[in-house]
């Protein structure tokens, strides 16, 4: 039990993340990607 509740927990977050890397994907690559060249 306490491992499946573990399971979801990170899942959870794990999707979180990346929905929010996605909305903002293009702050987070383009000024590195300025800054580097």
């Amino acid at each position: 039990m306490l491992n499946n509740q573990y399971v979801i927990a990170v899942n959870s977050i794990w999707r979180k993340e990346i929905n929010r890397f996605m909305r903002i994907w293009v702050q987070t690559i383009v000024p590195p990607a300025i800054t580097m060249s």
